[in-house]
């Protein structure tokens, strides 16, 4: 196999949900136990935030709480994932037994990212603010900060778009950090993953293009799922439980997509682990015979 191919990636991707798999990971029941709960603070935050009322206790609650499930939803299913390919047993419990070992890399891991794109996300506010202050300076006239004025909606339009091309590309080039701290040695994490990551989409272009599709059709149903979430809870009543069961279902969805991303981007690296000459030592112990016999059967059904 000479590069990756979105249906080649997505080949693999559906036969670790086959219900035939000797191994089947317990993906679905990580996504319950992890992806559900954290999907349920970002979908129902700002409606309970109005109804609770806890300015500072509550978001710095869900904060620390959308971290950790999200760090350990990343470890348990990309563990899972990486084994599900060596073929090797590996339950629920073994999963969550593994977390301790991977935490702290992942976390730093995931802090510098989220740092790294906050910084670009505040430096474009800035820009923005920065443009529309020298267009007013220069006499231009002055730009209205509503939703009324076409000025200000298209120059927002354009930086939201270039804001968001320039976050998909970043993410592309990290996409694979979370299995390489899960599958390689990496000491505290942190930055070091990221940049591996980046080489690792910079040798392999294919792999580049198939993990930004992918990455369109994720923010997508993000996207989709959010304003699903935001038509069921604005029609419900201001309580708590009417908010909660409102939200219930677009957590679920998100949930799944959530899971969906992460399991996809494990595969990527395992294939792309593959096609690298140096990589193969990299792999977890049993990955490289499992991904051989993958290709191998991929090149006989296509012949």
């Amino acid at each position: 196999m000479e590069s990756l191919t979105y249906s080649t990636v997505r080949s693999e991707f559906k036969s670790i949900y086959s219900p035939h798999k000797p191994h089947k990971p317990p993906l679905q029941t990580l996504a319950l136990l992890f992806l559900l709960p954290l999907s349920f603070i970002l979908t129902s935050y700002y409606p309970l935030q109005n109804i609770l009322r806890y300015p500072i206790i509550f978001p710095l609650a869900c904060a620390f709480a959308a971290f950790l499930l999200y760090v350990s939803a990343i470890g348990s299913i990309t563990v899972s994932v990486c084994h599900a390919f060596c073929r090797r047993p590996f339950g629920l419990i073994s999963v969550i037994a593994s977390l301790p070992a991977h935490f702290i890399p992942l976390s730093a891991t995931v802090l510098a990212s989220l740092i790294t794109q906050l910084s670009i996300c505040s430096l474009a506010a800035l820009l923005l603010f920065s443009c529309l202050r020298v267009y007013e300076l220069l006499g231009f006239g002055e730009v209205h900060h509503s939703s009324s004025s076409p000025y200000f909606v298209g120059l927002c339009s354009v930086f939201g778009l270039v804001l968001f091309s320039c976050l998909v590309c970043l993410q592309a080039s990290w996409s694979l950090a979370w299995a390489i701290v899960v599958a390689e040695e990496c000491g505290w994490g942190g930055v070091e993953p990221l940049r591996r990551s980046a080489n690792l989409m910079m040798k392999h272009r294919a792999a580049r293009r198939v993990v930004i599709l992918q990455l369109l059709n994720f923010w997508f149903g993000v996207g989709l799922t959010s304003w699903l979430s935001y038509q069921l809870q604005s029609g419900s009543a201001s309580t708590v439980v009417s908010v909660s069961w409102a939200g219930l279902a677009p957590s679920l969805f998100l949930a799944l997509y959530v899971m969906s991303q992460i399991s996809w981007n494990a595969v990527v690296y395992l294939l792309c682990m593959k096609m690298d000459e140096e990589g193969s030592s990299k792999l977890l112990p049993g990955a490289e015979e499992y991904v051989g016999l993958v290709i191998k059967d991929e090149e006989e059904s296509q012949i």
